[in-house]
């Protein structure tokens, strides 16, 4: 997971950025999530075969938000009357980053 995270995140700060930055604002749909290891392994599927997200981008903040396909819905509609093991599996699928973001023009 954190492997996904730093890949989005390296997004920020390749010199290309500040060209593309007014193309990428908005709100993107995941459709695949890949990760690469310091050595080099790849992994293709590090949130499961179908990834469910979006990727917004503002002019000044990126958010993300990445689960695991095939997550399950929680028994209860409010989070907190759920039971304890289902919030854990809950929390365990699913990763979110936000981060302020500066374009250099």
């Amino acid at each position: 997971m954190r492997a996904a995270l730093l890949a989005i995140a390296s997004l920020l700060v390749f010199p290309a950025w500040a060209q593309t930055h007014d193309r990428l604002v908005g709100t993107w749909k995941l459709v695949s999530v890949s990760s690469s290891t310091a050595s080099g392994e790849r992994n293709d599927s590090p949130f499961g075969p179908s990834p469910a997200g979006f990727l917004t981008y503002t002019q000044d903040r990126m958010t993300a938000m990445i689960s695991y396909g095939g997550r399950k819905r929680l028994s209860s509609s409010d989070s907190r009357s759920a039971l304890a093991e289902e919030q854990a599996e809950a929390f365990k699928n699913i990763c979110c980053l936000c981060r302020t973001i500066h374009a250099q023009r």
